[in-house]
């Protein structure tokens, strides 16, 4: 329970940090659209991946339950919070799936490898 509940916890950094960096764009009025849409989904990458590397996962389940964890905590808060500013138009956007998308297999890149000694042994 406590792993889940740090999943959890890891999944609302991820999220805050798309809130964040969305929200300044849209107070600063920044476009074109697609620059804001890839810079908040690399920002969110690149915090998906230190947050599963912090977490020192050893196989590919424990980061697809950490993806999985993530995605669904970042949906319910997108849910939660942004809907009530953007609308629920939020979610025809290819862009947010493409991210969620994203976000879920991004842990596969922090596995732990083994040493190459060890899988020819």
């Amino acid at each position: 329970m406590n792993k889940i509940l740090s999943y959890i916890f890891y999944g609302a950094i991820a999220w805050g940090v798309a809130f964040l960096v969305a929200s300044v764009f849209v107070a600063y009025k920044v476009t074109p659209e697609i620059l804001v849409q890839a810079i908040t989904t690399l920002a969110v990458l690149i915090t998906v991946y230190l947050l599963a590397k912090s977490l020192k996962l050893s196989s590919r389940s424990q980061a697809l339950w950490f993806g999985f964890i993530l995605t669904v905590t970042g949906l319910v808060l997108d849910l939660l919070i942004t809907a009530r500013y953007t609308g629920m138009a939020f979610f025809n956007r290819a862009d947010i799936w493409i991210s969620y998308f994203l976000g879920f297999l991004t842990p596969q890149l922090a596995v732990k490898k083994k040493a190459a000694a060890q899988v020819q042994q």
